[in-house]
């Protein structure tokens, strides 16, 4: 069809465009299986507030903990930490979620970074001769939802909650919702 053929679009021209469509579907169809497969390993994890009763954070893979490693860098179901710090296992026996954002980290009220504490409860400063938090880290952050650090605590989501990862997909491939793929008579006339 000269519609076809005057197609500005970048597609390779050695493949016919019904296998370079089916290769597109197949891609997507991998995507969504590996992202629901590797879910169902980790637990999935929340910062939950105890006074509104509600999640304020879903806890992803670029989350830190209080090591100073990333929730990806742990133990996917002991959350033990993996990594390694100046060549020796990490300490960390649990993650612990800490706020950050970009370059901004969470302090503790005796002025330290968290990654300045021990990394493991009662999460003590490892400075010497801190005097600031003498029963571990306290921070006075206040979350969006108005309550302090100490009001929230983190928590595993319930199966059922953690089922519902579908916004890690593309918003063309939601769970449950795939469409047939595209007939090849929609795509001549160039529909998708």
């Amino acid at each position: 069809s000269p519609r076809l053929r005057n197609c500005s679009c970048k597609r390779k021209p050695e493949l016919p465009l019904a296998v370079e469509v089916a290769r597109k579907w197949e891609r997507k169809c991998a995507l969504s299986s590996l992202v629901m497969a590797s879910a169902a390993l980790k637990p999935r994890l929340a910062w939950y507030c105890k006074e509104c009763e509600k999640d304020c954070i879903q806890i992803r893979d670029e989350g830190r903990c209080m090591c100073g490693h990333r929730l990806k860098e742990h133990n996917g179901k002991t959350l033990k930490c993996a990594a390694k710090k100046a060549g020796k296992p990490c300490e960390c026996k649990k993650f612990f979620y800490i706020l950050a954002q970009g370059a901004w980290i969470l302090r503790c009220r005796c002025k330290h970074k968290h990654i300045e504490h021990e990394p493991n409860p009662p999460y003590k400063c490892a400075k010497p001769n801190c005097k600031g938090c003498d029963k571990g880290f306290d921070s006075p952050f206040v979350c969006n939802c108005d309550h302090g650090w100490v009001s929230h605590e983190q928590r595993v989501l319930a199966k059922n909650e953690a089922e519902d990862f579908s916004e890690l997909l593309p918003a063309n491939v939601k769970r449950g919702q795939e469409k047939e793929p595209p007939r090849f008579e929609e795509l001549k006339d160039g529909e998708e």
